[in-house]
């Protein structure tokens, strides 16, 4: 979802109502408020969402903006390349 603040809310509710006419429940341990601040008040719609600047951002294990997420990241790959180069010399080529 996307949107201001009263948008989400509404959307929110909407989606926990739907949700519980068929016994489902939202887990708000696992949802996230993505905004410039992490001081943002939350409606009590969204009490428990965690909240995190774009910078440290995932969405299904991608970083969505350039900045600490994207460089942790990179930093990773970067690792288990430099792991698998020093494998590979180690191989006997014929």
């Amino acid at each position: 979802m996307g949107g201001d603040l009263k948008q989400l809310d509404t959307e929110v509710q909407n989606l926990k109502l739907a949700a519980s006419e068929i016994g489902l429940t939202l887990n708000a341990n696992k949802c996230e408020v993505i905004s410039p601040s992490q001081t943002v008040g939350l409606p009590p719609c969204m009490a428990g969402f965690r909240a995190m600047v774009p910078a440290e951002a995932f969405k299904l294990g991608a970083p969505l903006f350039e900045g600490k997420a994207m460089d942790d990241t990179w930093e990773g790959h970067k690792h288990s390349l430099e792991i698998a180069g020093s494998r590979l010399v180690k191989l006997n080529a014929p």
